[in-house]
């Protein structure tokens, strides 16, 4: 997202100011708190869709001023206001409020981080551009701190993403549609590893992931373990924040489901027919 002219105004004066301070590990503290918080609004925002930030807002019970920027911003944010008087009402707030040191830099990331929640970018992305920003004083620390909470985080949501991923079942009711994913299933099963490898190049991730939701879990498995470890994750991250919500799938629109299993049937062929993809016995394909 483009940054205006008014958040460069802010982002110039929070960095002049940090780099002008010395170092503390109180102000250390501040700025790991500060990513850390943004990070998991983000996380809560891609999981459970903005209005799951309302809860995070109530729990704050801080009065500090980035506690008042999480409140003011989010609650804008909730209510669906126009991201332009997101930007106006935080970067007013920074003015008005004019912190100083670490408070600026820790302000302004809490502005971005606002922003960047509202228009969807994904956590992984916020957390690299949040990491970029950190000075270099306060890098090694921050780092290392945010690795160890972000490598504690990933593991018990992905152990609960496994077990929902594990645990989703769903039963297409359309004759049509069901015959269309046997068929997908019939020519995915006939692939060796490298056809799947090959064909998965060529696939969007949007449509392979609602194509799977279709498919048998043996089949889903040999998809993902046919990926690399981390687009693997990604893939059942995806996979379950699509079709599971309040302990249940959710997802209904078969449609959407067939367009996307004919998208990768329709790659497969042509994949076969170049002679780019090596198939077994197949039949009624």
């Amino acid at each position: 997202m483009k940054m205006s002219l008014v958040t460069d105004a802010v982002r110039r004066d929070a960095f002049a100011k940090v780099r002008n301070c010395k170092k503390h590990a109180k102000d250390e503290a501040i700025i790991f708190k500060t990513v850390w918080q943004i990070i998991e609004l983000a996380n809560v925002a891609r999981d459970g869709g903005l209005l799951a930030l309302e809860e995070k807002i109530h729990e704050r019970k801080e009065h500090d001023f980035i506690s008042r920027l999480v409140r003011e911003g989010l609650e804008q944010v909730i209510q669906g206001c126009d991201p332009d008087d997101v930007e106006e009402l935080l970067t007013t707030m920074y003015w008005a409020k004019n912190p100083a040191g670490n408070k600026a830099l820790a302000a302004y990331m809490m502005m971005r981080g606002i922003c960047f929640i509202q228009a969807g970018v994904h956590p992984y992305v916020i957390e690299k551009i949040l990491l970029a920003m950190l000075p270099q004083k306060y890098r090694g620390t921050c780092i290392r701190q945010l690795e160890d909470a972000m490598e504690e985080y990933r593991e018990s949501v992905w152990q609960k993403e496994i077990q929902q991923y594990e645990d989703i079942v769903y039963s297409v009711q359309n004759e049509e549609i069901k015959k269309t994913l046997e068929q997908l299933n019939e020519i995915l099963i006939c692939l060796d590893a490298r056809g799947i490898q090959r064909l998965l190049r060529d696939v969007y991730n949007d449509d392979l992931v609602y194509a799977m939701i279709g498919l048998p879990r043996k089949t889903r498995n040999v998809l993902v373990d046919n990926v690399s470890e981390r687009l693997g994750k990604m893939m059942i991250s995806d996979y379950v924040k699509k079709f599971w919500r309040f302990g249940e799938v959710y997802y209904t629109d078969d449609a959407r489901v067939k367009d996307s299993a004919e998208k990768i049937m329709r790659t497969v062929c042509k994949l076969i027919e170049a002679g780019e993809v090596r198939r077994y016995e197949m039949k009624n394909v």
